[in-house]
């Protein structure tokens, strides 16, 4: 196993790092759970490059939900949606990044060079 197809981490060659929680009796249910980290290394967010001086939300990671960091948002997300998440207040008062383009209880939103597939819900828990 090279250093290059394997994460770094679940340790396998074939990432499981992305598979659904298939525990029918566990909360997280058919969802991916990541970790910041583990996020990062597989989506690979890009910065807020149209407000580098006030963003320190998410270490300059997110745009926001009007004027012209919106419609950059919303002009990735015409062409390649899977690579657009939002920051939400989730449903217990932790926030956490979300797959898709939500508007209920959004932040922000954060764009990523590597899309998501959309047959998974993936949470991505902050806290």
């Amino acid at each position: 196993m090279s250093e290059d197809t394997c994460c770094e981490f679940c340790g396998n060659e074939l990432c499981s790092c992305l598979d659904p929680d298939m525990n029918p009796d566990s909360p997280n249910y058919g969802l991916v759970m990541l970790t910041m980290e583990e996020w990062e290394h597989h989506f690979k967010p890009i910065e807020n490059h149209l407000d580098k001086s006030g963003n320190a939300s998410l270490g300059g990671l997110m745009f926001e939900t009007y004027d012209h960091e919106y419609d950059y948002v919303a002009s990735i997300g015409q062409e390649n949606p899977n690579r657009i998440w939002t920051y939400v207040d989730g449903d217990d008062g932790e926030t956490v990044i979300i797959n898709g383009w939500a508007f209920v209880n959004r932040i922000g939103y954060l764009i990523t060079e590597v899309p998501y597939d959309d047959m998974i819900d993936i949470v991505v828990c902050l806290d």
